[in-house]
């Protein structure tokens, strides 16, 4: 008597396929900073600047320092990624020329691989 297969459909979630394709995102932009995120901590951290102009007059000094440190402190949070960005970027280019540099190139001898074709071509187009 032969035995029936039991055939199971496997069916798939369709939540499953969208953090999939997040997942992938998120790699793809790793490394690479967010320009929208970065121009909200530099706007922010010139509020704090703008903000702390108010207190010249007043000859106020420790708010507007504390101002100017948190503001400094934005700025840098913001550009900070760029600068690790480029760091990377430079490191790999300089890692490719050291894989093209110690790359040995092909010896193909002295003599010209296209003599023999131009002999021949002549023979071809010479009127006997």
């Amino acid at each position: 008597m032969a035995t029936q297969k039991k055939y199971t459909y496997k069916r798939q979630d369709p939540r499953e396929e969208k953090r999939r394709a997040r997942e992938a995102k998120r790699q793809a932009r790793k490394g690479k900073p967010r320009t929208g995120v970065t121009i909200f901590k530099i706007a922010f951290g010139l509020m704090f600047f703008a903000v702390s102009i108010g207190y010249i007059p007043t000859k106020d000094y420790g708010p507007m320092v504390f101002a100017w440190i948190i503001g400094g402190a934005f700025i840098a949070w913001g550009i900070a990624p760029y600068l690790e960005a480029r760091r990377l970027r430079i490191e790999e280019e300089k890692a490719q020329d050291e894989r093209i540099l110690n790359t040995p190139l092909e010896k193909f001898g002295d003599q010209d691989p296209f003599a023999d074709q131009a002999e021949e071509l002549a023979k071809h187009y010479e009127k006997d």
